[in-house]
């Protein structure tokens, strides 16, 4: 499919402050039919948007100056954030299985749940599970990206838990999945 767009600027492109970032739309969505618009946004060092949001169906990011940290994932200067922020609806699920003692697992779980909790709920966790099985433990994760999961992973916390429960890496194994849809019932 391929769609064309025609526009044509008639003034200075419309500046506004939204917090500490001053935001120039380049296009807007009326400009082009609603297929896109381009903003150029200058935050301060330090500075981000006030709280973590979503666009559909996804936004790029071209950091010209200084770097930009986007869930977690860094990008500097040149380079190119090829893989959108992902749309609402999408999310990625973790599923880990820890072999080992099936009494003695679901224990170590029980002992570290808050530090572990705190983890989840640092990196945007949707969704947690935790069950005990016939060889160990198994636990269901679904995060609202695949950076959030992997900065979660790396998190010196979660580490630590890891260690302190003395399990060891082959004792871990792991399946990851992109969702393309979820429902959250309450």
């Amino acid at each position: 499919m391929t769609t064309t767009m025609h526009t044509r600027r008639s003034a200075p492109a419309e500046e506004l402050t939204v917090g500490s970032e001053r935001i120039a739309f380049k296009l807007t969505s009326e400009q082009t039919g609603g297929e896109l618009a381009a903003l150029h946004v200058r935050f301060p060092p330090g500075g981000g948007p006030p709280h973590l949001h979503r666009h559909d169906p996804f936004e790029l990011y071209r950091v010209r100056s200084g770097e930009l940290t986007i869930e977690d994932a860094l990008a500097a200067v040149g380079e190119r954030q090829t893989d959108p922020a992902p749309a609402r609806g999408a999310a990625y699920l973790t599923i880990t299985r820890f072999c080992g003692d099936p009494d003695q697992l679901p224990d170590d779980y029980r002992e570290h749940s808050s530090a572990m909790s705190a983890v989840g709920r640092d990196h945007g966790l949707i969704m947690h599970a935790g069950a005990k099985t016939d060889s160990g433990f198994l636990i269901v994760n679904l995060w609202p990206s695949r950076w959030a999961s992997e900065a979660a992973a790396r998190d010196p916390r979660r580490l630590s838990v890891l260690e302190q429960a003395e399990i060891s890496p082959d004792q871990i194994r792991r399946e990851h999945h992109e969702v393309a849809h979820y429902v959250v019932v309450r």
